[in-house]
C-alpha cells in the first residue's frame, strides 16, 4: 500500500469469521482501487474508545459487528435515521473534515435482496426469531408489508420487545409462541433470524405453493428449511444476499464511488463459502405451449430440488401480466426486461429454471446458456395451437395462430438448436412420459 492509501476494516467480537474482507477487498480489486486496504479486528465494548482514539487520517470507514453497533454510537458525531429507527450503526463514514458519522446499511440492503427476488410489496409478512436482526427486519418491512406482520419468538420478554419496536417503526406487529411457528409458513414473505439449526424442524411444514423465505444465515448454506422451501418451488433470499447487498451500500459510502460491484461481491462471497457459481440443473427451453412449465415443476420433483420459470419472475416483478406488459411497452419493452430476469435467474437459481419461448432471440441471453444442461422440448404445430390456442395471455398468437406459430418456430428453430444440449418431442406423450424422457437425457 503507497503512502497515500486509505483504510478500512470490519470490527467486532468474535469477528475471524467475518465475510467482510473478502466483499471489501474484492470491490476494491474491482474498482482500480489499489492502494486501498481492508482488514479485520477484535474489538469487544470495552476496547473500541480506545480503538477510535488511535485511528489516523488515512481511515475512511469501519464495518460493525455484534457486540458493537449500539455500543459505537456514543462516539459518533452524528448517526442516520435509518440507523436511529433500531437504535443500530453498521457503518461508520469518516469524513475530509473529521466527522463520524454513523449508518445502518442492513435495512436497506434487506429491502434490496428482497427487491432482487420480485418482492416489492406483501400484504402480510412472518418473522421467526426476536432480537436485533429481527429488529432490522421489522424496519425493512414497514416499507414492504402493507398489513400485519406476526413474530413468532420464545418468552414475553421476546414478545414484549418485539412489540414495542413496531409501534416505534410503525409495523402492525402481533406476536405468537414459537411453538405455533408452523403456521406462519404460509404467508407470503417470511423472514427467519434464528441461529443454525433453529428451524431445521420446520422444513417438513413448508406448504406445498409457499411464498418469499429471507434466511439471515449463510454458514452453513443451505438450511434444512431453505432447501425444503426451494425445492417446493419457493423463491429463496439467503443471508449472503444480504451480506453482500449491505456491503455494496458501505463501499459506496466509504470510497464516494457511484456504484459498487455487486456481481464480483457476490462471486467473491460464493467462492469463500465453497458455493462455486450458481448454475441451474436444466434449463428448458421452446416454443409457447410446449409444456416447459408442467414439466419443468414435474422435473424438479423428481430431482428433488427447485423449480423457477422467468415469466412467473417478470410477472411477479412486475405487477402485469405478460399480455399486459406487451401491450404497454410492445414486444421490444419486454425482450429488455425479459432479458434482466433470465440474467437473474440464471445466476441465482440452482435447480429447474424454464425459460419463455423467446427468450433465446436474445444474442447474450443465448451466450450465457452455453455450458449448461439446456433441453428443448418441441412439437409439432398442430399440437402447439392445440395447446396454446388463442389465449389472450398469448399475445404473439393473438391473431391468426395456425400460420403466426409457424412463423415463429421457423424464425427460432436454428435458435432454439444452438442453445440445446438435447431436443425431446413432446407430440403424443404425457407430461410424466416427456418428464422421463428428459431425466434419460441429463444422465
Amino acid at each position: 500500500m503507497s503512502g497515500n492509501g486509505r483504510r478500512a476494516a470490519v470490527l467486532g467480537s468474535p469477528v475471524a469469521h467475518s465475510l467482510s474482507p473478502v466483499l471489501h477487498r474484492a470491490a476494491y480489486a474491482e474498482l482500480g482501487l489499489t492502494d486501498w486496504s481492508y482488514d479485520r479486528f477484535d474489538v469487544d465494548e470495552t476496547g473500541l474508545p480506545g480503538f477510535f482514539e488511535r485511528l489516523g487520517p488515512q481511515w475512511a470507514g469501519l464495518s460493525l459487528t455484534m457486540p458493537l453497533k449500539r455500543a459505537v454510537i456514543p462516539l459518533l458525531d452524528g448517526i442516520s435515521a435509518t440507523a436511529r429507527s433500531v437504535e443500530a450503526v453498521n457503518t461508520v463514514v469518516f469524513t475530509e473534515d473529521g466527522e463520524r458519522l454513523g449508518d445502518n446499511t442492513d435495512i436497506p440492503g434487506m429491502v434490496t435482496a428482497l427487491h432482487e427476488r420480485g418482492v416489492e410489496q406483501v400484504d402480510s409478512a412472518t418473522i421467526l426469531g426476536g432480537g436485533a436482526t429481527a429488529s432490522s427486519a421489522l424496519a425493512a418491512l414497514a416499507g414492504i408489508c402493507t398489513g400485519e406482520v406476526v413474530a413468532y419468538v420464545r418468552g414475553a420478554r421476546r414478545a414484549d420487545e418485539m412489540w414495542e419496536w413496531g409501534e416505534r417503526l410503525g409495523v402492525d406487529v402481533r406476536t405468537a409462541d414459537w411453538a405455533d411457528a408452523a403456521r406462519g409458513l404460509c404467508a407470503p414473505l417470511v423472514v427467519s433470524t434464528t441461529p443454525a439449526g433453529v428451524t431445521d424442524a420446520l422444513a417438513s411444514a413448508v406448504p406445498q405453493m409457499p411464498g418469499t423465505l429471507f434466511d439471515v444465515l449463510y454458514d452453513p448454506w443451505p438450511t434444512a428449511l431453505a432447501a425444503r422451501w426451494s425445492a417446493l418451488g419457493g423463491a429463496v433470499v439467503s443471508g449472503l444476499d444480504l451480506l453482500v447487498h449491505q456491503a455494496v451500500l458501505q463501499v459506496e459510502r466509504m470510497t464516494g464511488r457511484v456504484r459498487a460491484p455487486l456481481d464480483a461481491m457476490r462471486r467473491a462471497g460464493r467462492a469463500t463459502l465453497g458455493l462455486g457459481a450458481t448454475r441451474p440443473k436444466a434449463v428448458l427451453v421452446g416454443p409457447m405451449g410446449v409444456g416447459k412449465s408442467t414439466v419443468g415443476q414435474l422435473l424438479a420433483e423428481r430431482l428433488g430440488i427447485g423449480y423457477r420459470d422467468t415469466d412467473d419472475d417478470i410477472v411477479r416483478e412486475q405487477g402485469r401480466t405478460i399480455a399486459e406488459i406487451f401491450a404497454d411497452e410492445g414486444e421490444p419493452g419486454f425482450r429488455a426486461i425479459e432479458k434482466r430476469a433470465v440474467r437473474r435467474a440464471l445466476a441465482e437459481h440452482e435447480g429447474v429454471l424454464a425459460l419463455g419461448g423467446g427468450a433465446i432471440l436474445d444474442a447474450d441471453t443465448r451466450a450465457a446458456l452455453a455450458g449448461l444442461r439446456v433441453v428443448c422440448l418441441s412439437m409439432d404445430v398442430e399440437e402447439a395451437v392445440r395447446r396454446a390456442g388463442l389465449n389472450a395471455a398469448r399475445p404473439l398468437l393473438a391473431v391468426n395462430a395456425h400460420e403466426r406459430w409457424q412463423e415463429l418456430m421457423e424464425a427460432r428453430r436454428h435458435l432454439y438448436a444452438e442453445v440445446a444440449r438435447v431436443v425431446v418431442a413432446t407430440d403424443g406423450r404425457s407430461p410424466e412420459e416427456v418428464t422421463q424422457a428428459v431425466l434419460d437425457s441429463l444422465e
